[in-house]
């Protein structure tokens, strides 16, 4: 099902929110972070931030799955991966290294 343009706005204000906190949480830590540094970041209101989350520590908690969706998967070891077993591209790469 195609969304419509107040669903899509709907989402790039929710995603607009959602970095704006990571970098204020970033620079400034949770404690000192307020909404009006979010909303300023993103140029919305407060009122649009009050229609995506209830507090700032809801937001806070949006941020932190936001940050596990991103980097899930980093740590993995491919199945197929075996130390012993390097390509010649690989052994190559370590040669000029």
């Amino acid at each position: 099902m195609e969304k419509n343009k107040f669903q899509l706005k709907r989402e790039a204000t929710y995603q607009q929110m959602l970095n704006a906190a990571l970098l204020c949480f970033s620079e400034k830590g949770y404690t000192s972070t307020t909404l009006g540094d979010i909303v300023a970041r993103t140029g919305h209101t407060k009122g649009a931030f009050y229609g995506h989350f209830k507090s700032k520590e809801e937001l806070f908690f949006h941020v932190l799955d936001y940050q596990n969706q991103q980097t899930q998967g980093w740590t993995d070891v491919p199945k197929h991966y075996s130390p012993e077993v390097l390509t010649d591209k690989q052994l190559d790469h370590q040669e000029q290294h």
